[in-house]
């Protein structure tokens, strides 16, 4: 079973100095802070007087060898705080994409919770060329009868922007702006339903 936490020698005086002085810091300005209650739980209190009173001459000769102070690292805190800056990234590459991709400002700020303001910046940033200003042309029936049959089979289980960014990558010769003038110019349940055996 992995162990929650593991504790890491430090073994340059130039971190172990640091590291004091943020324990030091702590004990003298946040009485109240979660480190140094921590620190008065687990130490004496001759010790945590020492500490807060430690010169500097003498913590560098205290932090000149080991002196008990260790890293620790939280495995599962490490774990979930890069799974989240994964999301992060993957996030801001399948925005790009939309952008890249000549959605509307419209649908981009719906799906990412940003400002038009901030679609245009990044547009003029990175797709210059794009555009979804004007109307966007119409497909002709047959494919946008193709279009709203592949929108129905991704399925209403999987968000909006993951189904938007799907029915991108089947249809990558039309700018975003095109499928959605599609999708969007029939109510939702039909667009859900079309092709569907035995409606019309």
């Amino acid at each position: 079973m992995a162990r929650l936490s593991v504790p890491v020698g430090v073994s340059d005086q130039a971190t172990r100095m640091f590291l004091l002085t943020r324990v030091v810091a702590a004990l003298i300005e946040s009485e109240n802070s979660a480190l140094a209650d921590h620190l008065r739980a687990g130490l004496p209190p001759e010790i945590v007087d020492r500490l807060r009173s430690l010169p500097l001459s003498e913590a560098l000769h205290f932090t000149g060898g080991d002196c008990g102070i260790f890293i620790a690292i939280d495995g599962p805190a490490l774990h979930r705080q890069l799974a989240r800056l994964d999301r992060l990234q993957a996030d801001r590459r399948q925005y790009e994409y939309f952008v890249r991709g000549g959605a509307s400002p419209q649908l981009i700020s719906r799906l990412f919770s940003v400002s038009h303001s901030d679609v245009r910046r990044l547009r003029k940033l990175i797709a210059p060329a794009t555009s979804s200003g004007g109307r966007p042309k119409v497909p002709q029936d047959s494919l946008r009868d193709l279009i709203l049959t592949t929108w129905r089979e991704l399925g209403v289980q999987q968000s909006e922007r993951d189904r938007y960014y799907l029915l991108s990558m089947a249809f990558p010769a039309l700018p975003i702006v095109c499928l959605e003038s599609v999708v969007e110019d029939v109510p939702p349940a039909s667009a859900d339903e079309q092709g569907r055996p035995g409606r019309h």
